[in-house]
């Protein structure tokens, strides 16, 4: 939030910044059951690991992974078609509704892959794997986010907007990535096990 601040008082849109403090705003309530939806994973998948109970411990991932895909689409889709009144909720002014519209938009483009990355970071620290939690958790953040964001606001207010769907999808990407090449253990914790 602090970079894409900076980066559009550089750029000297004021109706941007307005835009932007509303569509974080509606985000954050948006994506919240993609939140739950990792938090709600998180117990299931240690317990059932922890028991060494693998294939149930896949498909609850599984199932999570679809849960939050298919959340964040229909989120996506309704932002889409009806942008305009949430927009219009935390202003008066026509000008800065129809700014924040265009900006909710555009981010929602993202939002059937926001919610994937956070569920895998999730799913490894149930495992008890920190290492790559952690390197999707930090380095979606310092590895994407910001370096597609200082990249793209170069190029001007409407490509800032974008490389927040952008940094979803590669997030997203790399987390499925780790993933599939991580030596998953039979158990949570094998020093524990009888």
């Amino acid at each position: 939030m602090f970079l894409t601040n900076n980066r559009l008082a550089a750029i000297g849109d004021p109706a941007a910044l307005s835009a932007y403090a509303t569509s974080v705003r509606v985000t954050t309530f948006a994506l919240t059951p993609q939140t739950g939806i990792a938090q709600g994973m998180q117990p299931l998948i240690g317990y059932n690991a922890g028991r060494g109970l693998v294939a149930r411990t896949e498909r609850t991932r599984v199932l999570a992974l679809r849960a939050t895909t298919l959340y964040g689409t229909a989120a996506c889709l309704v932002l889409l078609t009806a942008a305009d009144p949430p927009a219009a909720a935390f202003t008066d002014d026509q000008n800065a509704a129809q700014t924040t519209a265009g900006v909710l938009r555009l981010i929602a483009l993202g939002f059937p892959f926001a919610g994937v990355t956070a569920l895998i970071a999730t799913y490894f620290q149930a495992r008890g794997l920190a290492r790559p939690s952690f390197v999707i958790s930090i380095g979606s953040v310092l590895a994407v986010h910001v370096p597609l964001l200082l990249t793209f606001s170069l190029l001007g207010t409407p490509w800032l907007w974008l490389s927040f769907p952008a940094a979803a999808v590669l997030s997203a990407a790399a987390a499925m990535l780790i993933l599939r090449r991580t030596h998953l253990p039979e158990r949570a914790n094998p020093r524990s096990a009888p």
